[in-house]
């Protein structure tokens, strides 16, 4: 997945960069209403139309510079699935043996649901390992330069 980025700080070879979010929420009528958006995606992603994150940066860039940046599919696939469709699969498996064993559906929504949380803390625990790590974000090209030396 490629996106176009634009480079806040370095230090090293990590730059934080400043990514925008897609334009999904441009036309919004609540949002040019009051200011705000409501939507869902606003709820779940927040009002900010842009991020910072960090960035492997093996390439000379400066502050300001606009750069494409890029992630492996496989690593965005592997999020996606860690964050939407884990805590699913825990709710349904949960769900389905507590059924199995107790035949009362109260106690197999309430394992289902601690089943929910739970897989929360592992999703968690993977992030927390992922920051001593390397970022998944590749910065591999500069767009346009800001501040030329």
């Amino acid at each position: 997945m490629k996106k176009t980025a634009e480079i806040v700080s370095i230090k090293g070879n990590i730059a934080k960069i400043k990514v925008e979010r897609s334009s999904m929420c441009d036309g919004c009528a609540v949002k040019a209403q009051n200011g705000k958006c409501s939507c869902s995606h606003a709820s779940l992603l927040g009002e900010a139309k842009s991020f910072v994150s960090d960035a492997v940066c093996d390439i000379p860039v400066n502050v300001g510079d606009k750069v494409i940046v890029e992630t492996a599919d496989s690593k965005v696939l592997r999020n996606a699935v860690l964050v939407f469709i884990l805590p699913i699969v825990f709710f349904i498996a949960a769900y389905s043996i507590a059924i199995s064993i107790s035949s009362r559906e109260g106690v197999a929504f309430v394992s289902a649901v601690i089943a929910f949380l739970l897989s929360f803390v592992i999703i968690g625990t993977v992030e927390k390992k992922k920051k001593n790590k390397l970022p998944d974000i590749t910065v591999t090209e500069v767009v346009s330069l800001l501040n030329s030396k």
